[in-house]
């Protein structure tokens, strides 16, 4: 996958397609077909009056992470595809006072939903998982929050 194409996708839509995830500023640390990394900088737009990152911002890391991993998905594989979220649960474990990273890890179980989807011809849903963490790849990782969202999404093959 071209990490470069996929954060200058990720850059136009945050500008002019949602821009909410803009006034974030993610940046498209790592992706694969089994993995994404995406980091929401601590700024002025993402922090709270305590210092530590805004449960708005973190709830836009986790939409993102598995929604830009479902439409990367199905872009390699020439699909079209309708890509909502029917819900969505956060368990916060600690106070994130620094850059927090987003990961999601289950781009095959992303894959195995476009292939339900499209030999179906309708819309599924599955939950997806989305862990987030402060200093992520150091000695010093700390979960910071738990996401679970049902990812939705049909997907058909391009014109």
């Amino acid at each position: 996958m071209n990490l470069s194409r996929y954060r200058f996708t990720l850059w136009l839509l945050s500008r002019f397609k949602i821009p909410m995830i803009g006034f974030c500023s993610p940046k498209l640390v790592e992706l694969s077909k089994k993995q994404i990394v995406v980091k929401i900088p601590l700024g002025f737009f993402t922090k709270n009056h305590y210092g530590s990152m805004y449960f708005g911002a973190q709830a836009v890391g986790a939409d993102l992470a598995a929604g830009f991993m479902g439409y990367v998905l199905c872009r390699e594989r020439g699909l079209d595809s309708g890509l909502v979220f029917k819900d969505f649960s956060a368990e916060f474990l600690k106070r994130p006072e620094s850059d927090v990273y987003f990961v999601c890890n289950q781009g095959l179980d992303i894959s195995n939903q476009i292939d339900e989807s499209l030999k179906s011809a309708s819309r599924i849903t599955r939950p997806i998982t989305v862990n987030a963490y402060i200093h992520y790849s150091t000695p010093q990782q700390e979960e910071v929050s738990r996401f679970i969202l049902g990812l939705s999404l049909k997907v058909k093959t391009r014109s």
